[in-house]
């Protein structure tokens, strides 16, 4: 290092407000290359020159040469309340500090070095120098600022050590443009400025990092759009003239085929063409497109299936999970397929077979539903008209049976009427009546109720009142009175025993019968008894008739009212009276009475016995004796007028009749 050891100068640096104000702005390339004056070391009275020359330093006292190391004290700020005397031997050195700035190029400008020196610090002037351009080298040891009084921001000047230039400001020593150094850079006023620099040269080449990814990016999905779209394009072309996939058309698969290829598959696939009659049985019928006449329509109708599906709707078919399923119209001679369904085999009655409703049965105790049979009767217009519909379609196959061409039963086993009437039969015949007679008793239950139930063909349930009445009189023949055996006090004063005939306690059948069906449909258990009619008692008013004795007797509350002779039944002709004890069924004037062999007028009429009544008689001359043997009745009793008519007057319907 070069220095000039007889100079002996002290700087001073005096920073007006204004420099101040600026110190933090950065220093322009003329401020680094001064002109020729600061050259020389013209100075002006605000500071000191901003820099000087690097390339060749004059042998000029406080000028330093920076080609060389500056062996110099380590930096020392001078506190702004340091006491420095007015003159001194020994120049003191300034601390200064150094920005640790690193230029971005070593063919950058460099900032000026910048002294920064309180105002308050007494500098003295240096007198024997024209100019200053540098600091100026210390002819000796330098001379620390007051140790009580550090500077600010700054270490105390005995902990600095004196180094050269290098070891002094390090890599905070700018570079002029040959590598000569310029000189510190105070380190407040240099410091923010190159931080900001490189940060900002950091953030450039982020931000440059960042729009070169994003620019190949986009080159690449750029790139990747261009292949998609020509994949698209390539594929749109490709089924511009070809059908989607998943295309079927009359049940013949034409993915990927062509207009032309389809007209030339439908062609070929219907002159071939026959259609399958499924039926019942096993058995099977056909019906060729030659037998009817059938072909596949025009080519116009093919390109007009093909017509929506564009060729730049080819992705809407990779999503279409069902398909294209189609119909193309075919043409077929009506006459001809009318013709060919009559002469089907299904359709002559000779093989047909009637279908049947189920049934209802009374089986262990309980009803069931038989099931009916289906039968194999076809319908012809239904036939005719699902065939017609396959034909035009295209189908190969027709189940009859599905299709429903078959006549069906009114009724399965599943129909609500069916079950209905299964579930009231069954009502029906839960109930039980319980007859009581005294110590004798009779149960009627299901097993003799449903005999009495019918079921028609839309099963509606009725009841037989045949057999309903059969078993009221069985009934009454076991638990009443009338016909049975009994002992009479004649009006002659002898007993006789009298049985047959109607009169006694007996049961009333019709008021019975609509009881007993009642509770039969309400499905109840009851113990009662019949409905009981007459009484068991002859009582003291009664009809007398002595067959033997030709006469007849009428009581009325145990009084006579009348007697006389009569002519009964003719026994040589066998129409003898029938004996017994009856009950007087009616009475009525001014009746016709007719016969195989007669007809005659009476004025009173009391039948007894069916078609057997008391009646007066005015065609006879005689009654009683031996009369009735030869020459009698047709069975009736014939009274003389006075009697008949007084009998008349005073018996009731009901009252018993005894003919013995």
């Amino acid at each position: 290092m070069r220095s000039d050891k007889n100079a002996n100068s002290e700087v001073m640096v005096r920073e007006s407000e204004s420099g101040r104000e600026q110190k933090n702005e950065m220093k322009t390339e003329e401020d680094i290359l001064p002109d020729e004056s600061q050259a020389t070391g013209d100075t002006g009275l605000q500071g000191m020159p901003q820099s000087a020359n690097t390339s060749e330093t004059p042998d000029v006292p406080g000028s330093v040469s920076m080609s060389e190391t500056l062996d110099v004290p380590g930096s020392v700020s001078v506190s702004e309340t340091s006491d420095v005397p007015e003159s001194m031997n020994e120049p003191e050195t300034a601390n200064v500090h150094v920005a640790e700035n690193e230029p971005e190029s070593a063919n950058e400008p460099v900032s000026p070095v910048s002294l920064y020196i309180p105002e308050s610090a007494n500098i003295t002037e240096p007198t024997d120098t024209a100019g200053i351009s540098g600091l100026q080298e210390p002819a000796g040891e330098p001379e620390t600022a007051d140790e009580s009084k550090p500077a600010a921001e700054s270490k105390p000047a005995e902990e600095t050590e004196p180094a050269d230039a290098t070891k002094l400001f390090g890599e905070n020593l700018p570079q002029s443009e040959k590598g000569q150094q310029t000189g510190p850079v105070p380190e407040h006023e240099g410091h923010s400025e190159s931080a900001e620099r490189e940060e900002s040269g950091v953030q450039n080449t982020e931000s440059s990092a960042e729009k070169r990814i994003l620019k190949a990016v986009a080159a690449s999905f750029f790139t990747v759009v261009l292949m998609l779209f020509g994949i698209y394009a390539g594929v749109a072309k490709y089924f511009d003239n070809r059908f989607f996939p998943g295309s079927v058309i009359n049940g013949i698969d034409v993915s990927f085929k062509t207009v032309e290829e389809v007209k030339e598959i439908m062609a070929s696939e219907f002159e071939n063409y026959r259609l399958r009659l499924k039926q019942r049985g096993g058995k099977s019928e056909y019906i060729k497109a030659s037998e009817i006449g059938l072909t596949y329509g025009t080519d116009e109708e093919v390109r007009n299936l093909k017509e929506p599906q564009k060729g730049y709707l080819w992705v809407s078919a990779l999503f279409n999970k069902e398909g294209y399923n189609m119909t193309l119209p075919l043409v077929y001679d009506d006459e001809l397929l009318k013709k060919r369904v009559e002469n089907l085999s299904c359709l002559d009655p000779a093989n047909a077979t009637e279908p049947e409703n189920p049934t209802i049965k009374y089986v262990n105790g309980e009803y069931v539903i038989i099931d009916g049979k289906a039968g194999n009767k076809v319908d012809k217009d239904i036939l005719y008209s699902q065939v017609v519909n396959a034909v035009t379609k295209g189908a190969r196959q027709l189940d009859l049976d599905a299709a429903g061409c078959y006549v069906r039963p009114r009724y399965n086993s599943k129909s609500k009427k069916v079950v209905e009437a299964r579930n009231t039969l069954n009502k029906y015949i839960s109930s039980q009546i319980t007859y009581n007679f005294g110590d004798v008793k009779t149960v009627l239950d299901g097993s003799e109720i449903n005999r009495w139930l019918i079921i028609d063909k839309e099963y509606n349930i009725t009841f037989n009142q045949q057999k309903v009445r059969d078993f009221i009189n069985r009934l009454s023949d076991i638990y009443g009175t009338a016909g049975k055996p009994r002992e009479f006090l004649t009006s002659t004063g002898e007993t006789v025993v009298i049985k047959g005939g109607d009169y006694g306690q007996y049961i009333d059948v019709n008021k019975e019968m609509n009881r007993l069906i009642s509770e039969i449909k309400q499905g109840k258990k009851v113990v009662r008894s019949p409905e009981i009619a007459g009484s068991s008692d002859i009582g003291d008013t009664y009809v007398e008739i002595s067959l033997s004795r030709q006469h007849i007797w009428f009581y009325k509350n145990g009084k006579l009212i009348v007697e006389g002779d009569v002519v009964t039944g003719n026994v040589s002709r066998n129409f003898s009276t029938r004996k017994g004890i009856f009950r007087l069924k009616s009475k009525s004037r001014n009746v016709i009475l007719r016969g195989p062999d007669y007809s005659v007028h009476v004025d009173f009429w009391m039948p007894y016995d069916g078609g057997i009544g008391i009646h007066d008689a005015k065609w006879r001359s005689a009654f009683g004796g031996k009369i009735y043997l030869t020459n009698g009745s047709h069975g009736c009793v014939n009274c003389p007028y006075d009697v008949a008519k007084k009998i008349y007057e005073n018996i009731s319907v009901g009252t018993p009749v005894i003919c013995y």
